[in-house]
């Protein structure tokens, strides 16, 4: 009897000692959270004292813009600087272009491109330490393909002070790492506070050779402050280049990079001679698909996608001849041209090729129903022909059209 009253006694001290342990323990979790969060704090303040305040400016302002990539819509993006008086410097990665640039005010990059003279206060450089100065850049602008844009931004971080508006304007989903750029850019550039990363992204209806002809055009810039929106509006925005805001940065970022394989498909369509009905049908259900794997990814208003960066990108990159991704389905369509072929036809890149492929994995991930960019990534993919995607699709029962509104109360 008196052992099993030890017995008893010894099981309830442990007992007593376990719940105690547990509330220690609870503790050390709970001091341990807090510790972590004040450390957050510390680190948050460390880099905001760190960063420099964005300077006043006003229209007439001159400031030291530079754009990375000598392509179509960084050359173009330079002229739109340039014509605001901006010095410009365009980082390349060729000699001969950045000397072209320099001496003779043309880009050789593109046949069409070497149309056009560029102003003097245009420059270019291969060297990034030349492109960028922590005193001087004002504002970076990316136009380097999305595909690219990790390796390319890792080697060269080091030289890019995160006090600079970083402004992205390349437009896709990353095949690597089946990501945004917007979540991918922060990482590689150590810019993961979103109340002072100054990321900013600008997307919309935009032909290069057009901006390049001061056409009227208008887009939407993207971040996470205001303030910054608004530095780089006053920077850019002219009479013929409208600069619209917004906060909702996957949203703009989805719209941007989903429209291309829709008008990869919508290509395809033209190109088997079906007409404007069936493109109208194409772009509508493609942008309730658009809208799917934005709120998916984390759009923040479904009717961002109403927008510029949504149905204005996807009306002018499906309905015009002019588009690139449009005419690589045309090609793919008409021609019975491979991808490969297509895509070598064009010249330029293609983002919506890569970007349905990589989209299709992100449907299976996410479970959702996008018989459009599932059909067509099979297609891109050799698993299915073309002329059997459309069929496939329509095979399918249609239910209620799908869209997601938010009622403004204002």
């Amino acid at each position: 009897t008196v052992e099993r009253a030890r017995t008893i006694m010894s099981a309830d001290d442990a007992k007593d000692e376990n719940e105690k342990l547990k509330k220690e323990n609870e503790l050390l979790r709970a001091r341990l959270i807090e510790l972590e969060l004040k450390l957050q704090e510390v680190k948050q303040t460390e880099v905001h004292t760190k960063l420099k305040e964005l300077p006043k400016i006003d229209d007439s302002s001159k400031l030291n813009v530079t754009v990375f990539g000598g392509g179509s819509f960084g050359t173009a993006l330079a002229m739109v600087a340039a014509r605001k008086g901006h010095n410009v410097i365009i980082l390349v990665r060729d000699k001969n272009q950045a000397q072209s640039i320099n001496e003779q005010h043309i880009n050789p990059k593109r046949g069409w491109l070497s149309k056009y003279t560029l102003p003097d206060n245009v420059k270019a450089t291969t060297e990034i330490t030349e492109a960028v100065h922590a005193d001087k850049t004002d504002i970076i602008i990316h136009a380097v393909p999305t595909q690219a844009t990790p390796n390319f931004l890792e080697k060269i971080s080091q030289h890019i002070p995160p006090h600079i508006p970083f402004v992205c304007t390349a437009k896709g989903v990353h095949l690597g790492t089946e990501k945004l750029l917007a979540d991918v850019i922060p990482t590689v550039l150590h810019r993961t506070d979103v109340l002072q990363d100054r990321l900013l992204y600008l997307s919309g209806p935009s032909f290069a050779k057009e901006m390049m002809e001061n056409h009227p055009v208008c887009l939407v810039l993207a971040s996470h402050d205001m303030e910054w929106n608004k530095y780089v509006q006053t920077a850019l925005n002219s009479m013929y280049f409208r600069v619209y805001l917004s906060t909702d940065v996957i949203g703009v970022e989805c719209g941007g990079a989903l429209k291309n394989p829709v008008a990869v498909g919508a290509g395809i369509a033209v190109g088997l001679g079906y007409g404007q009905s069936t493109l109208a049908a194409i772009i509508t259900r493609g942008a309730v698909e658009i809208q799917r794997m934005a709120l998916a990814l984390g759009c923040k208003n479904p009717n961002t996608l109403y927008g510029l960066s949504g149905f204005g990108d996807l009306l002018l990159t499906s309905m015009s001849e002019m588009s690139r991704n449009r005419t690589c389905g045309y090609l793919i369509g008409k021609e019975g041209m491979s991808v490969e072929e297509a895509q070598n036809k064009v010249g330029e890149t293609v983002e919506g090729v890569v970007t349905a492929i990589v989209t299709q994995k992100l449907i299976k991930k996410y479970g959702l129903r996008m018989p459009l960019f599932d059909a067509l990534a099979d297609v891109l993919q050799g698993k299915l022909k073309p002329d059997d995607a459309l069929k496939v699709v329509m095979a399918k029962t249609p239910g209620e059209e799908g869209f997601v509104m938010i009622q403004s109360n204002q």
